[in-house]
């Protein structure tokens, strides 16, 4: 999606991208084939030719921080399909459902590995960090506001500057409103039946009894749900930003193997 993507040339918006694809060019390559282009200048075009091998070097070499710099902040929804891949998947269970609560599950998923992180077992900052090391975009539902904050405060210094797209405020421009559960069930998602009609209150119960018993079935249940959460971020993703990319006219969108 990337290299048929203009906004993240300097002073290019969603209009004069529209613009360059109604005169026939659609991707980078065709930007830096054409000579002239109505309505951009010579200087400019040198500039913005410069710039676009520039962008091409970077996403070459998987440089997501800068591509994501070079994107408008509404924009960088545009980085999924290209990092798929390399996404880290993240999700969070708390002792409660307003900051500031205690970090208990911490759950990452990047290509098909998940790492599951338990208060008091193996959540650590080092083991967050290492779990992350392969991804170059974090994936997250309503992680400005809660997981990653989170996060920050339970482990300082953690590192966290990964380019992020939040799923909750993505969905409503798709035209999708409601928490994780409710978008699941709009776009036809589904969980395991164990897991099914859990919601965050229980996963603050079943910490709970894990705390105070020692419940194995409490724990691997809590970290079910966790997990169930990770999963279906992708998925979620997957569904969102195809929606996007029809929206905002591509005509390819992602397929099984996460290409746009």
């Amino acid at each position: 999606m990337l290299r048929r993507s203009f906004v993240l040339l300097r002073g290019v918006g969603r209009r004069t991208e529209r613009h360059l694809r109604s005169l026939g060019v659609v991707d980078w390559k065709g930007f830096l084939a054409a000579p002239q282009i109505a309505g951009i200048g010579k200087a400019r075009k040198a500039a913005l030719d410069a710039h676009l091998r520039a962008l091409d070097r970077c996403l070459e070499r998987g440089n997501a921080a800068t591509l994501a710099q070079a994107l408008p902040p509404s924009e960088k929804w545009r980085l999924y399909p290209d990092f798929r891949d390399r996404a880290a998947f993240l999700d969070i269970e708390t002792t409660g459902l307003d900051l500031p609560a205690t970090v208990t599950v911490v759950g990452i998923t990047v290509g098909r590995d998940h790492t599951p992180l338990v208060r008091g077992v193996n959540l650590s900052k080092a083991a967050i960090e290492r779990a992350l090391r392969p991804a170059r975009i974090i994936v997250t539902f309503n992680g400005s506001s809660f997981d990653l904050p989170a996060l920050r405060m339970a482990f300082p210094g953690l590192e966290l500057d990964l380019p992020h797209i939040d799923l909750r405020h993505l969905a409503p421009r798709a035209g999708i409103r409601g928490g994780l559960k409710k978008v699941e069930r709009i776009l036809g998602i589904r969980r395991a039946r164990e897991v099914r009609m859990l919601c965050s209150h229980d996963a603050v119960y079943l910490w709970r009894i894990w705390e105070r018993k020692r419940s194995g079935n409490a724990l691997r249940l809590l970290i079910d749900y966790n997990r169930a959460d990770v999963e279906n971020l992708r998925a979620v993703a997957d569904a969102v930003v195809d929606i996007m990319a029809r929206k905002n006219g591509y005509q390819e969108v992602i397929s099984d193997e996460g290409k746009c």
